[in-house]
């Protein structure tokens, strides 16, 4: 699945916890609240669209 496709995936399916979404240097750059990450990590990897196997990095920053 293309970087495109897969952004377009997760915004239509996890529209209420994705705050933004880009692509950047061939990454999918995903920005969601700490409470959704859980439920968010468990659809790439239970779907059957995404099937992911590895999660590689989650990168945090807190901004005031």
């Amino acid at each position: 699945m293309k970087l495109a496709d897969l952004n377009k995936l997760l915004n239509s399916e996890l529209t209420t916890k994705i705050k933004d979404s880009t692509i950047e240097n061939g990454e999918l750059l995903i920005n969601l609240e700490l409470n959704d990450l859980y439920s968010s990590i468990l659809f790439l990897k239970t779907d059957k669209k995404c099937n992911f196997k590895q999660l590689t990095n989650i990168v945090a920053a807190d901004y005031l």
